[in-house]
């Protein structure tokens, strides 16, 4: 029976020696590797050439336009009117003390006179 458990205990340590043996054979024996350069892995894509250009964009929608911004005019005096600045339009810009329309001066003129 002591030879039984002796082998009992020594089998796994055999079967360990020689899987470190064969694994340090497997090392020295191992053939030399060869150095190179990694292979070029260019992405493969399609590419436009651009060009910064206008566009004009169309909008087609449904809905009700309001301005930011509405003025009322009121004229002091009273006459024919001779002469309309260019910005005096529908969706116009115009500034503070813009002159937007000329009144003839005859007729407040004389008006001023009485």
């Amino acid at each position: 029976m002591s030879s039984e458990l002796l082998s009992r205990r020594t089998a796994p340590l055999g079967l360990l020696a020689l899987g470190v043996l064969g694994a340090l054979l497997l090392i020295a024996t191992r053939p030399e590797l060869q150095e190179r350069p990694p292979p070029d892995r260019a992405p493969l894509v399609r590419t436009l050439e651009v060009r910064p250009t206008s566009v004009r964009l169309e909008v087609e929608a449904h809905g009700t336009v309001t301005p930011r911004t509405e003025s009322k005019l009121v004229s002091e005096v009273s006459g024919p009117i001779i002469e309309v600045s260019p910005s005096f339009v529908s969706g116009g810009f115009f500034a503070r003390d813009d002159v937007l329309v000329h009144v003839e001066q005859v007729d407040y003129e004389a008006a001023l006179e009485t």
